[in-house]
């Protein structure tokens, strides 16, 4: 069920209610919250959940196995098993663009691809099982963290709540064996500042998504990516702006309402956004944006091969290789490894000028003017990048930026709704940290009845004002 619905404000507090029912009684509660967590992702799609038990059974046993290797024997029992756990996700996600370029690559030599042809076609209708990407990275993560010498987790009760407990489940964040399984080992009990922080990333996730995210992509981004021979570039770059701040809005809502949700069962899940359009650099970004997703591939992907540690040239291909699996990570599709490769070609510009004596992406900058900027260039590498992630198609990105680049002007023809909606909501990304704290502070000591007549408000605003669609979260679609 989608966070943002009526549905998953049902399930909730009834899970919650059914949990800590048992908690009381002296039980861990963890067999409870494992299975409220398998009907939740069931109740998207029951044929999944095999899915979903086969990727825990697999990286549980399967770690097992790995510590009872030696040497060289471990290292290819950890491939064997990442291999096993990404068969599942290369088939659903990546399976027809495989067939569609190896198509194309045998017609280029004159042979016959007719029979891939015919698989590309039935591998068409196969659906992306929700949060596959999620869980898969998941238990790759705790494979090979036990083949470099991590403790297997020995109850396979904890270790299935931790692939699948469901407010992180079906789009993160992605959370490492380190941070979760030591809390499901010794269950926290509830406190109320944990309820009070919990109600409010729960409120402040369903303000993103259905006052900003939702109603930005409805009245002002869909309609410019159907057609965008039919808008002006100045509405075009509106749109983008726009897309900018909606999918901002929607992904940190959804990591607001799952951290939310987990505080509430004495689950402290990992932070996922640091205000990423603040950043003054495109390396910046992703220490800011998705920082689980950009960790993960760091741990992986990037020391693996050799970080930064080689010479230069050596450190550049790291970099580029680590961006294009960031970019393919969020679709199989040439759009996203250009969006991967303009990434890594921007993140390998800042560390050339780091090391040429600029600043490091974190450091504070000497004046204003420094700051502007290079915010300014980096906000916008961003915010153009973003026709090719929004798209998700080659086609579709040149068209829009054909039409953009035509410097055609007319009046904007959106409403004053998302207007009024991403001023406020760029005013509430910029302000600065301490007033975000303070507001939440604020309300975390404030009495019951002031926090439930601000939740109420906060909920009437949503039915209200929210679109009439249920619009899925857009990284469901990763």
């Amino acid at each position: 069920m989608l966070f943002s619905t009526f549905d998953y404000t049902l399930f909730l507090p009834a899970a919650l209610l059914v949990y800590w029912l048992v908690r009381s009684r002296g039980r861990d509660g963890l067999t409870t919250l494992l299975g409220l967590s398998l009907l939740c992702y069931g109740l998207w799609n029951p044929l999944e959940v095999p899915l979903l038990v086969a990727v825990v059974v697999t990286a549980f046993y399967g770690g097992n196995w790995i510590q009872k290797g030696q040497g060289a024997g471990r290292t290819r029992r950890m491939w064997l098993l990442i291999l096993l756990l990404f068969a599942p996700l290369a088939y659903y996600k990546y399976g027809t663009f495989i067939l569609e370029n190896l198509a194309g690559l045998i017609g280029l030599v004159g042979l016959d691809w007719g029979s891939i042809a015919t698989g590309e076609a039935e591998s068409e209708s196969v659906r992306l099982p929700i949060g596959i990407s999620f869980f898969t990275f998941q238990a790759v993560a705790y494979v090979v963290d036990v083949a470099k010498g991590m403790e297997v987790e020995r109850s396979f009760k904890r270790f299935a709540l931790f692939l699948s407990f469901f407010p992180q489940l079906v789009a993160g964040p992605i959370v490492r064996a380190q941070e979760l399984l030591p809390q499901l080992k010794v269950p926290k009990l509830l406190r109320r500042d944990d309820v009070s922080e919990g109600l409010y990333r729960i409120a402040v996730g369903f303000i993103k998504k259905l006052l900003i995210a939702d109603i930005l992509g409805a009245q002002m981004v869909d309609s410019a990516f159907v057609d965008p021979s039919a808008f002006s570039s100045l509405e075009l770059m509106i749109a983008l702006y726009a897309y900018t701040l909606q999918i901002y809005c929607d992904f940190s809502g959804y990591t607001d309402i799952a951290i939310g949700s987990g505080l509430l069962f004495g689950i402290k899940l990992p932070e996922n956004f640091r205000r990423p359009y603040k950043a003054t650099s495109v390396a910046g970004f992703w220490r800011r944006w998705h920082i689980t997703l950009s960790l993960w591939l760091r741990h992986y992907v990037y020391f693996p091969l050799g970080g930064s540690q080689r010479h230069t040239l050596v450190v550049y291909r790291n970099i580029f290789l680590t961006l294009i699996g960031i970019g393919l990570w969020h679709g199989a599709d040439w759009a996203f490894v250009l969006y991967g490769v303009l990434h890594g070609a921007a993140v390998c510009v800042n560390r050339f000028l780091k090391r040429r004596g600029g600043p490091d992406p974190d450091d504070p900058l000497p004046n204003a003017w420094a700051w502007f900027w290079r915010f300014f260039l980096t906000f916008h590498f961003v915010v153009l990048a973003r026709i090719l992630f929004r798209a998700g198609e080659l086609d579709l990105a040149w068209r829009f930026w054909d039409s953009l680049t035509n410097l055609t002007i007319t009046p904007p023809r959106y409403r004053m709704t998302p207007w009024l909606v991403m001023l406020i909501g760029y005013a509430v990304h910029f302000s600065p940290d301490r007033l975000s704290s303070a507001v939440r502070n604020y309300f975390v000591r404030s009495p019951w009845w002031l926090q439930g007549l601000a939740l109420l408000a906060i909920g009437v605003a949503c039915s209200l004002m929210g679109t009439v669609k249920d619009q899925g979260f857009i990284y469901f679609e990763f």
